[in-house]
This record gives C-alpha cells, structure tokens and sequence, in this order.
C-alpha cells in the first residue's frame, strides 16, 4: 500500500498514552479471545469497545456514530 492512498484518511491529532494502552489491551483481548471455540459473543462485546473509544478519538457525536453503524 502507497502512503499516498492513505492521505485523504484523517487521523486523530492527539493520542493520550492511556488512549494507547487502552487499544493495545482490547488488541490483545481480541487475539485471547478468537483462539476460545465458541467465543462469539465476548469478541463483539470487544469489538464494540474498540469501536466506542476510536469514536472518542474523532470527536464523534451520536448522531455521526449512528451514521457510521447504520451504514455497516
């Protein structure tokens, strides 16, 4: 992938090292979690963590999430 596809793409101005952690942790989580047979319900559950903190991350309001979900 060309640095110059991921131009248009806006990223966060600032992230806090907890922010990091915190997505690094979930990360992990995710790995655990997707090697457990039938262990659906506890990776949607972090996916939707994941979710709500890189929406915290853009700023987003309610109305630009449910946009975003709505579309998926």
């Amino acid at each position: 992938m060309k640095t110059n596809y991921l131009n248009p793409f806006p990223l966060p101005q600032t992230v806090t090292s907890k922010q990091k952690n915190d997505l690094v942790k979930l990360t992990k989580k995710i790995v655990k979690a997707t090697n457990i047979p039938n262990n659906s319900k506890e990776i949607t559950d972090i996916f939707q963590k994941i979710d709500k903190q890189v929406y915290a991350l853009y700023g987003l309001k309610k109305k630009h999430i449910k946009a975003i979900e709505d579309s998926l």
